[in-house]
């Protein structure tokens, strides 16, 4: 059997355009899920302030989901932000911390489903209110899950909720 070189770069390329279309595929799908995360803020307008809010009635008011984001906001030099275990987080230990974040402005990606626990790591704080736990499930908000919201808007990819 003879295969002219005409036909060889013929298959060549479809197994390219092939691996390209897997490829994009797979970009545009994540690009979807990342789309339809959400941001919240945490604590909403008050931020995250010692006695600006109570972070664990702000937490159940909200269905987090792998891939939505927190933004913690806050005047730098006054808090900063800590992910604890369960236990760290019953006894406001920031002995170990999973994450720590200072700055004044933090951006914290809840990355699957699960528990994630907070607190603040300046001395009383945590003791002071500034804890709280997020169950975030599996799925992502679809875009239309978070437009109908009544007390969220729909914004630009990623939406910022408070």
């Amino acid at each position: 059997m003879i295969i002219s070189m005409s036909n060889m770069d013929s298959i060549s390329y479809g197994r390219n355009t092939s691996s390209l279309l897997i490829v994009v595929s797979c970009v545009l799908l994540a690009a979807v899920q990342w789309c339809n995360a959400a941001q919240y803020k945490v604590g909403g307008d008050n931020g995250w302030v010692l006695g600006g809010s109570n972070y664990a009635a702000w937490s159940r008011h909200h269905n987090f989901r792998a891939g939505d984001t927190l933004l913690f906001q806050y005047p730098p030099g006054t808090h900063s932000v800590l992910q604890v275990s369960q236990q760290d987080f019953k006894d406001c230990s920031t002995s170990s911390p999973v994450l720590t974040a200072t700055g004044g402005s933090n951006v914290i990606r809840l990355s699957k489903a699960g528990t994630y626990w907070f607190i603040c790591g300046f001395n009383g704080h945590c003791s002071g209110g500034m804890k709280f736990a997020v169950q975030a499930s599996g799925s992502a908000a679809t875009a239309q899950e978070l437009s109908e919201s009544s007390d969220h808007y729909l914004n630009a990819c990623p939406t910022q909720l408070s």
